[in-house]
């Protein structure tokens, strides 16, 4: 499974690294990490192929903010899965017009992060 953690905050990108590794050993499934730093940067990235299975997404972000990458990721690929990361709630709603698998505010439980990744892994098996 390859996934990407997009958030501009280092510490908060190596928390959900942590937690990804941690939920994935438990669950014996073959992850590979990628870390962004900005909107730009996965951007960039993606966009040579397509191949990722989820996205850790902050919202609030310099330039491109999160919720404008999910749109844009939308456009092309309806198969990755967007899970949002953020400190404001503000963008609830606007993130079920992305498909969203879910919007957990910061700073997030190791619990409910564990309880979406579990949900994409049965979204995608009975796929």
């Amino acid at each position: 499974m390859r996934l990407a953690i997009c958030d501009d905050e280092i510490l908060q990108l190596e928390l959900l690294k942590h937690h990804v590794a941690k939920w994935a050993s438990d669950k014996g499934i073959n992850t590979n990490i990628e870390l962004f730093q900005s909107a730009e940067a996965f951007h960039f990235q993606w966009l040579e192929n397509f191949s990722y299975d989820i996205i850790l997404l902050d919202i609030q972000m310099p330039e491109l903010s999160g919720m404008e990458l999910a749109k844009l990721i939308r456009e092309k690929d309806e198969h990755i899965e967007i899970i949002f990361v953020t400190a404001i709630a503000d963008y609830i709603g606007q993130g079920y017009n992305v498909d969203a698998i879910n919007y957990l505010i910061k700073p997030i439980s190791e619990e409910k992060l564990r309880k979406c990744l579990n949900k994409v892994v049965n979204k995608k098996e009975s796929q």
